[in-house]
Order: C-alpha cells, then structure tokens, then sequence
C-alpha cells in the first residue's frame, strides 16, 4: 500500500509540475508579447516625434514664406499705388495738353486702407543743411 501511496504522491508532485510548467510557459509567452507591443509602441511614439519634427520645421519654412509674400505684397501695391498716380498724373497731361482750358486740378496720391497714416504716400522734402555755422566752419570761411 505505501507503494500506491508514494506512486500517488509522485503523480500528484508530476501533475504540479506540469501545471507550474504550463503556467510558466503562459507567462513567459505573456510576457514576449508585452514586450514586443512595448517595442512596437516605442517605434511608433519615436517615428511620431520626427513626423512633428518635420512638420514643425515645415511649417517654420512655410511661415518664413509667408512673410517673405506679405513684404512683397506690400512693396507691389505701394508701387502699384504710384503707378496709379503717375497714370493719373499722365492722364491729367494728356488732358491739359488736348484741351487746356477744361484741365482739371492735379491729383493727389491717397493711400489705401493698407497704408498707415504718415507713411506711404506722404510727400517728404528734402532735408535741407542747417544755416548754422560751427565754429571750425567759421574758421575756415575767414581764413579764405
């Protein structure tokens, strides 16, 4: 009988060892895959990063672009706006020189709502040199 009792306890003693086996076998495969998802999900969180990096460069450039067109913008219509005067100014000429006595009064350059006030259009006078003389200036108109 104590035969049958130690077969037992040596089927019993097997049988956890393969259900410990099979669960570490679980586990471990378990355990693969968390890893393997773990690598997938770092790739794609790094691969995400340098898709914003490049798109943030992009959209540095492109903003870059965009101001380099607005200067320009306003360079065309600050040029357009004198050849509009000019042309008005042409037109007055032509007018005045086919018929002098119907001449209307020249035309004076207005600035659109893009400009500010005091600067496009505004009419500036030269600057003249100052009437004041240093007195090295007055030295050296004596001396001649």
């Amino acid at each position: 009988m104590s035969l049958i009792y130690l077969g037992l306890a040596v089927a019993l003693a097997g049988a956890a060892c393969l259900y410990l086996y099979y669960r570490l076998t679980k586990t471990k495969e378990a355990l693969f895959a968390a890893k393997r998802q773990a690598a997938h999900a770092q790739a794609r969180r790094d691969s995400a990063r340098r898709a914003a990096q490049v798109a943030e460069k992009r959209c540095t450039q492109v903003l870059g672009q965009m101001q380099t067109a607005l200067a320009q913008t306003g360079q065309a219509l600050e040029i357009a706006g004198h050849i509009e005067l000019v042309s008005q100014q042409l037109h007055g000429l032509i007018d005045y020189i086919a018929n002098p006595d119907d001449a209307p009064p020249p035309l004076q350059y207005e600035p659109g709502r893009h400009a500010l006030p005091g600067q496009a259009g505004a009419l500036s006078t030269p600057a003249t040199p100052s009437t004041a003389a240093t007195p090295s200036m007055a030295a050296n108109q004596r001396s001649t």
